[in-house]
């Protein structure tokens, strides 16, 4: 994601288009679309191929029913980590099944104030979602909070150990929402404070190309 301070850059800019959070607009040179969120504090680059799905989610507010906001309060949400990386969403790992009938098992519900710019996301809309329900395949709650909680030790690397039923450790790096193995499920996983014992395997991490992001609007209980 590319992110531009807003008020030294905003010169190379010119407005397109006010959303209902946010606004839209081009570069002066090139014409490229590049999205300022509600907060006025970054610009971020928004892809060309996004542009329809920005417009849908701009003509509607993306709304939850008290039924599905209930079943992602019972899972629990991811919180942002300690830098504040995924401040900007309140994020619940899921399963979804969508109106037209699809089951997406590693689904994540995107509760955010922003339009959905990103590219490195799978990004939905909420209006998709027929149910909600617990994901086999999501980190139990404690594991994600720890994962948030966790420090940097070196360049990049926020460590996080956790143990299979065969007592074999994990080492699980940064926020993560899903742990998919043959070898265990991720409920049977336990957290482990020691990070000095024992020598690590890699497995389960999901990729992000794997995950369904569903973008509602944000709802403070």
């Amino acid at each position: 994601m590319n992110n531009l301070k807003i008020r030294p850059a905003l010169d190379a800019f010119e407005f397109s288009v006010q959303l209902r959070s946010g606004k839209r607009f081009n570069c002066k040179i090139c014409g490229q679309p590049w999205y300022l969120d509600q907060s006025e504090e970054f610009m971020n680059f928004l892809p060309r191929a996004r542009l329809p799905l920005v417009q849908q989610w701009n003509a509607n507010r993306l709304t939850l029913t008290q039924k599905q906001l209930s079943e992602l309060a019972s899972i629990g949400r991811t919180p942002p980590d300690i830098y504040g990386n995924g401040r900007r969403y309140h994020e619940t790992p899921c399963s979804v099944i969508t109106k037209s009938g699809e089951c997406i098992e590693l689904a994540v519900v995107s509760q955010q104030s922003h339009a959905p710019f990103e590219e490195y996301r799978i990004n939905r809309l909420a209006s998709d979602i027929d149910t909600i329900y617990p994901s086999a395949f999501a980190l139990p709650l404690d594991i994600r909070v720890a994962c948030s909680q966790a420090d940097e030790i070196s360049m990049g690397f926020c460590p996080t150990r956790i143990q299979r039923p065969d007592g074999k450790f994990i080492i699980l790096d940064g926020r993560e929402n899903f742990f998919v193995s043959t070898s265990c499920k991720a409920a049977d996983l336990r957290l482990i404070e020691n990070l000095a014992i024992g020598t690590e395997i890699s497995d389960g991490h999901v990729n992000q190309s794997k995950i369904t992001y569903f973008v509602a609007d944000l709802h403070e209980a």
